[in-house]
């Protein structure tokens, strides 16, 4: 099922690995990673990697959209508050990391895809199309299968019987809808996983180093990328929790 904003974790994962692996440090500035041909508003010069991985970039807006030209008009008239280091859970921040992560790991590829799309006149298309593209095959590369878990979408599989279906409550008589396709909103949202799978990137996250290596998984826990903490008997626990509306809510 959609594991809503649990997919968090799975992508502030991919940014912490692909970005040492890039030579780029979470304190570079994000606009330095947007498309080309966006307005970029001055509020993105002060907003950093690790403000996105904590929600502290200046949007504050819960259960903001996070399409392609969302993002985009979003960075154009800039965050919220106007002040990086302030806001709250606003799911553009991760949002914005589907965006520049392919940026800052495949700068050729990107910068080769937007010439082909202003000269064949669909650049937003086809940086849309291919950040999107690029966002899934990382995560997959570079977080999901080293731990096992093959071919993971951003989608529900529409053939699958044991899918699992959202209704709007007990007795409901109306269809189960699975979510749809959340390639092009990914970031903040979008796997679909089993309980399992979820388990199985968690484990691997933690106990080996084909993931995150000790400094990094160290560095992730103790600044909360992308973490939630909650106090109980034996100290702070680090989790998420995540909800996703379809035809009717789900936590996950």
């Amino acid at each position: 099922m959609h594991i809503a904003s649990v997919a968090k974790n799975i992508t502030a994962s991919a940014v912490i690995r692909l970005l040492a692996m890039s030579g780029v440090s979470l304190n570079e500035s994000i606009a330095d990673y947007m498309p080309t041909l966006w307005d970029v508003n001055d509020d993105f010069q002060e907003i950093k990697f690790y403000h996105l991985l904590i929600h502290r970039s200046g949007f504050s807006t819960f259960g903001a959209s996070t399409t392609y030209t969302s993002l985009q008009n979003s960075v154009a008239n800039g965050t919220d508050t106007g002040v990086a280091n302030t806001g709250t859970c606003d799911n553009r921040d991760f949002g914005l990391l589907r965006i520049v992560l392919p940026y800052a790991f495949c700068p050729q590829i990107m910068m080769q895809l937007e010439i082909d799309g202003f000269f064949s006149n669909s650049y937003d298309d086809t940086v849309d199309d291919k950040t999107s593209e690029l966002f899934v095959w990382l995560c997959n590369e570079y977080v999901l299968e080293p731990a096992g878990i093959l071919r993971a979408e951003c989608r529900a599989d529409s053939s699958d019987a044991l899918r699992i279906l959202f209704y709007d409550g007990f007795g409901d008589t109306n269809p189960g809808q699975d979510g749809g396709g959340w390639t092009h909103r990914s970031g903040g949202a979008g796997w679909v996983l089993s309980a399992v799978e979820l388990a199985q990137s968690m484990d691997f996250r933690r106990y080996s180093n084909v993931i995150l290596i000790d400094g990094q998984r160290d560095m992730m826990d103790m600044e909360g990328y992308r973490w939630q903490t909650v106090v109980g008997d034996h100290g702070t626990c680090l989790r998420h929790g995540g909800a996703f509306d379809a035809s009717g809510p789900l936590r996950a």
